[in-house]
């Protein structure tokens, strides 16, 4: 209903405030009427046969509206008094709800009922549906009721006489200000008897009487209300709207859609359009006045945003002014190296020659904030894990980028652009002219921009050419499995053997276990260690020699390495502990050394780390849902491998900084599959339970894919994050691993895993 396509997408993805338009349905009264299946033998019976009496009539009904799927407990007989209020909401465009309410006028109310009286899986046994106009017009111009049921089967199987198109009273003229109630009798037909009876269709009109004792019906009440809501923030979108997922599946695959009236029917080349943009971020440079803080660490992340899409490249911590001395880190710029960012044109965005598409770009910056490490009993104890408070990302700087006048892969690189205070004015600047807007107190950034086709993104997003170092931000997915990386606060073992284990340097001391300590780097073991290690450009380089590194380890403390030039370098080559924590080390390292020995040392010297205080450790999750946030970057809900939580309880001594809020719940283990894995002495398997962890308002930049693309995976029966969650684990097998087993040939549900996915709620837009 709005007038632009993207204007409720954009308000979502901003977590600005919308109407939203909300049914509320409750079951009053019912009948359904116990029958046996068609016989598949026109022959033996061509009519339904009544069963009444002959075994107990069990059944549920299952409601569909608005994309959400509500299921009633089961009842006996045929009048059960299904209970429940089911509501569904979808967004409308502020200032248009009048437009927005005409074209949800087809949208149905659809009813099964399912019977399980012959088993849990149960057969669809009635079912009917109403649109939306229909249930709150007047019963003067009500949909007209079936007089017969031989009447609606024969215009189900296109016997009956052709049916002329209704006249549609818009629920925006029913509804008085976008509210009403209605009462309202649905009918329910037998489910099965069409495609039982095909094979003779007229038998139907030859029994109607026999046909019309079976169907069913389903009186509802329906409140509709149109307002507001105070849950904005936390209704779950599609991770697209936050350049997360799938980008090239987002908008049509008809390239008309991107015409642009300039280039002409002469000049559009309909296989090569501008629906993407590919912004390559070089060089933050702040402006002199924008001095680093001594004291603390910020990190800063730059955004892009077109038509309620943001993409985001990766936070990176602007160097402190003791960082320059020894490291040579600039504390005026940042370098991204080249990150890439790729954000979709919506369709139609080219067609207006006034509105041009543009570019918002926006920097963010936070203060660095330690989260508290907590080990295996506190993260389970009933007080749970320490609670922090969330930090808000302030908006420091932004410009605004003209995209207009650029041809598809034309490449405009060693472009700058001035951006202005959060405070002031965007910056202008256009991209195909080159000139821009300078903004007094201004920082700067350095970019490349190309306007791309679709087939250009899939191909460099999945496949990027080799040698390539700048990836985009990988897909992650509602119901795919990621990694979230959390840092591991490193403390002395405990155990010779746990020290042994771990592959530490030196020997092991009773008297510093269980202390938290710098643990000491080990010199290089294989031969690619010492090559990726940088260490052959130190001063003194120590003679390489080969060590095998027993099978037996596990938690293998790092090796020694020097720190590359820039953060962003880093993370690219996937160095271990913490970039700032690092710096921080290394600048405090060097201040003790003497005047004369650091006199002699070379760059190599003075970056090599050889002591870690913090590693990152991967954690296996899975996306649930993601959420917009106006302050700065999105959050999401993550559910814990239950593979990890078993790990981390075999070693309970270690310490992670868990991000975001915890939920745990724990449910009884039935499965066969925890009786058959049940090891030795076990005692009562059938006390065993399955915890399903549940981590909400984490960040996405903490959350990285495994793959290169993927899909989403949504259950329209699942209204929030707390219900997706509220699935028994052994339903859900979302712990499959198929490394772990060997016979190719033998994957069956009895696997522990098997090959369901979790599915997060469906998305406001």
């Amino acid at each position: 209903g709005a007038t632009d396509g993207t204007a409720v997408v954009r308000s979502l993805a901003r977590g600005e405030g919308l109407r939203w338009f909300k049914v509320q349905i409750s079951v009053k009264a019912s009948h359904v009427p116990v029958v046996a299946h068609v016989a598949e033998d026109p022959e033996q019976s061509a009519t339904l046969s009544h069963v009444s009496g002959r075994r107990e009539h069990i059944t549920y009904m299952v409601l569909h509206v608005f994309g959400q799927q509500f299921k009633t407990e089961k009842l006996p007989g045929e009048s059960p008094k299904y209970g429940g209020t089911f509501q569904a909401e979808i967004p409308i465009p502020i200032g248009q709800e009048g437009e927005a309410l005409e074209c949800v006028d087809e949208c149905e109310v659809s009813i099964d009922i399912v019977d399980v009286s012959e088993g849990e899986k149960g057969v669809t046994l009635l079912a009917g549906k109403l649109p939306l106009w229909k249930i709150f017009a007047p019963e003067t111009r009500a949909a007209e009721r079936v007089e017969h049921a031989a009447h609606q089967a024969a215009k189900t199987l296109g016997l009956g006489p052709r049916e002329e198109k209704e006249e549609v009273v818009s629920i925006a003229k029913t509804l008085n200000g976008g509210s009403g109630t209605a009462h309202k009798k649905v009918d329910l037909v037998r489910a099965d008897a069409g495609s039982n009876l095909l094979k003779n269709p007229h038998e139907i009109l030859k029994h109607p009487g026999d046909i019309m004792k079976y169907h069913g019906w389903v009186e509802l009440e329906i409140q509709a209300a149109l307002g507001d809501s105070a849950q904005t923030l936390r209704r779950p979108i599609s991770p697209e709207l936050q350049g997360r997922g799938p980008l090239t599946a987002f908008f049509s695959s008809h390239r008309g859609g991107w015409y642009d009236p300039k280039l002409g029917k002469a000049k559009f080349m309909v296989d090569h359009v501008s629906n993407f943009v590919e912004l390559r971020c070089n060089m933050l440079v702040f402006n002199r006045a924008d001095t680093s803080d001594s004291s603390r660490v910020y990190k800063y992340y730059i955004e892009a945003r077109c038509n309620g899409i943001t993409t985001t490249t990766p936070g990176l911590h602007r160097p402190k002014e003791s960082w320059y001395e020894s490291l040579k880190l600039d504390p005026s710029r940042i370098s991204f190296k080249g990150a890439v960012l790729y954000l979709p044109i919506s369709p139609g965005a080219w067609c207006s020659l006034a509105n041009r598409p543009q570019i918002d770009l926006a920097v963010y910056r936070m203060p660095v904030q330690e989260l508290p490490a907590c080990n295996y009993m506190t993260l389970f104890s009933p007080s749970g894990k320490p609670v922090t408070a969330s930090q808000s990302w302030e908006k420091v700087y932004h410009a605004t980028l003209a995209i207009d006048g650029l041809a598809v892969d034309q490449v405009k690189s060693g472009m700058n652009v001035s951006l202005s205070k959060a405070t002031d004015r965007a910056a202008l600047a256009g991209v195909a002219t080159g000139e821009y807007e300078q903004m007094s107190g201004s920082a700067s950034l350095s970019y490349e921009l190309a306007l791309r086709d679709r087939d250009y993104v899939r191909l460099h997003g999945a496949n990027p050419p080799a040698g390539s170092p700048h990836l985009p931000n990988p897909v992650v997915c509602v119901g795919d499995r990621a990694m979230l990386a959390v840092e591991e606060a490193i403390y002395y073992p405990r155990t010779e053997l746990e020290f042994r284990r771990r592959f530490l340097p030196g020997k092991f001391d009773p008297g510093m276990a269980g202390q938290k300590w710098k643990a000491p780097l080990r010199d290089p073991s294989l031969s690619h260690e010492y090559v990726l290690s940088g260490l052959d450009k130190v001063s003194k380089p120590t003679q390489f020699k080969q060590k095998l590194i027993p099978a037996s380890c596990e938690g293998i403390i790092p090796n020694k390495y020097v720190l590359p030039e820039s953060e962003q370098a880093f993370i690219e080559e996937a160095r271990p502990g913490v970039f700032w924590r690092v710096a921080d080390d290394l600048v405090a390292k060097q201040q003790e050394v003497d005047k004369e020995t650091a006199e002699n040392q070379t760059e190599a010297d003075k970056r090599t780390v050889t002591n870690l205080s913090h590693t990152v450790r991967q954690v296996p999750v899975t996306l649930l849902a993601v959420y917009a946030n106006p302050r700065g970057e999105a959050h999401c809900d993550l559910e814990v491998a239950p593979t990890f939580v078993h790990e981390w309880e075999k070693n309970p001594d270690r310490n992670y900084a868990i991000p975001g809020t915890l939920s745990i719940l724990s449910f009884k283990d039935t499965s066969s599959a925890a009786v058959n894995t049940a090891p030795v002495g076990s005692g009562d398997v059938g006390q065993r339970h399955r915890r399903r962890v549940v981590l909400k308002d984490v960040p996405l930049s903490l959350v990285k894919a495994v793959q290169s693309t993927s899909f989403n995976i949504y259950d329209a029966a699942f209204p929030d994050v707390d219900a997706a969650v509220a699935v028994h684990p052994s339903k859900v097998r979302n712990d499959f691993n198929p490394r772990a087993i060997d016979d190719e040939d033998n994957y069956t549900e009895q696997k522990h895993g098997g090959f369901s996915m979790s599915a997060g709620p469906l998305p406001a837009d």
